[in-house]
């Protein structure tokens, strides 16, 4: 069954409407979780807490968008000292776990796996190229050779640079 509510003349609405230290929540079953109080999944609003938060397999938190805006995944606090993964509202994010942090896979082809930035222009790359790690920027990049057991000067294209580039002063 569809529900409609309103027309297209205008906007229209669905309000929850609960106490100021109460929740509102939007909740999902199916017929075979459909009693009383379990739900396969739901929104919440929680009005003294000030934060909106989505749950799924019969009620685990997954997702919270906080009263600042920031959306936390796999946590419920923006501190950055608990497991989870941290989307600030100002644009930065974090991730905290006891292993592996982030992971970045590249398919099919050779290339820039990272792009560092400083005012929307490239200042420098991370990537591979024939299964080796390149990290530079144009015509300075080191290639880590681990066939060869090598750290190479070359471009972030991986050609060459064998005594093109010099030690500074």
């Amino acid at each position: 069954n569809t529900i409609v509510v309103g027309d297209t003349s205008g906007d229209n609405g669905i309000t929850i409407q609960s106490s100021a230290t109460g929740r509102g929540v939007l909740a999902f079953s199916d017929t075979d979780s459909a009693t009383a109080g379990r739900y396969d999944g739901y929104i919440s609003y929680n009005h003294n807490s000030t934060y909106m938060s989505f749950h799924t397999n019969t009620g685990n938190e997954h997702m919270r968008i906080d009263s600042n805006g920031n959306v936390l995944v796999g946590t419920t606090s923006a501190a950055n000292s608990s497991a989870g993964f941290r989307a600030y509202s100002g644009g930065n994010g974090a991730f905290t776990i006891a292993g592996t942090a982030l992971s970045l896979n590249r398919l099919s082809s050779d290339g820039e796996i990272l792009n560092f930035q400083k005012d929307t222009s490239t200042v420098g790359s991370i990537g591979t190229t024939g299964g080796d790690l390149l990290i530079g920027t144009d015509d300075c990049a080191i290639r880590f050779s681990d066939g060869g057991d090598q750290i190479r000067v070359c471009t972030t294209s991986g050609t060459n640079r064998d005594g093109a580039i010099v030690k500074a002063p």
